[in-house]
């Protein structure tokens, strides 16, 4: 007796072709928002321990950053940068921007910052630089604002003690995360310090409750 081979109906076939069509059009945009979402978490704190790390370097070589931090003796953060902390972080885009009062600085891996040093810089600030990290530094080149909006670009700032702060925050008064939540929420993007900081708090991970679709 021979042996009946068994095979798939064109119809069987097209079926499972569509019912596969279906699942992949529901979960794909799943994966690809939660991609997303990783690649900013990791570029956020590979940022936060990059920068932090050339500091310690140029305290390692130049002393306590107290006598080369940011301050009047320079007319834009890019001489600052250039001379203090450039050759401790490997970039491969470096431009100034509207007569040199913004510098910003691509990396290898897609990201980049601009930074600008407060006007008016006197020794009673804690603040000396503020700092916007773009995950995508293309989206800052085709012409966005330095204005962080805790989507796009977050807000980090360099203080008096030497330490790279996430969402420009220098003090040493802890927040509550409810506070930080409220904060990066506003609609007002100008006002959204605190997403840097809760993003921080939460391990450097975009939580469930993050405000804003990334």
């Amino acid at each position: 007796m021979k042996n009946k081979l068994v095979a798939f109906t064109l119809a069987e076939v097209l079926i499972t072709i569509g019912i596969i069509g279906i699942v992949a059009a529901l979960t794909l945009p799943t994966l690809m928002a939660n991609h997303r979402r990783k690649v900013i978490e990791t570029r956020l704190q590979k940022f936060y321990t990059v920068m932090n790390q050339a500091i310690k370097l140029g305290e390692a070589e130049n002393g306590e950053f107290a006598n080369w931090m940011p301050d009047n003796s320079y007319s834009d953060f890019g001489a600052w940068y250039e001379a203090n902390l450039s050759k401790y972080i490997q970039s491969q885009d470096k431009k100034n921007y509207y007569n040199t009062i913004y510098y910003d600085v691509g990396f290898s891996d897609g990201s980049g910052f601009r930074a600008y040093l407060p006007s008016g810089l006197d020794e009673s600030y804690n603040l000396r630089a503020w700092v916007f990290f773009f995950p995508k530094f293309e989206s800052l080149k085709k012409g966005a604002l330095e204005q962080f909006d805790g989507i796009n670009s977050f807000l980090f700032g360099i203080c008096k003690n030497g330490k790279l702060a996430s969402s420009g925050v220098c003090g040493t008064n802890e927040m509550y995360r409810s506070t930080m939540l409220n904060g990066c929420a506003s609609a007002n993007v100008g006002s959204r310090h605190a997403c840097t900081m809760l993003i921080q708090y939460d391990g450097w991970k975009i939580s469930k409750d993050y405000p804003h679709r990334i």
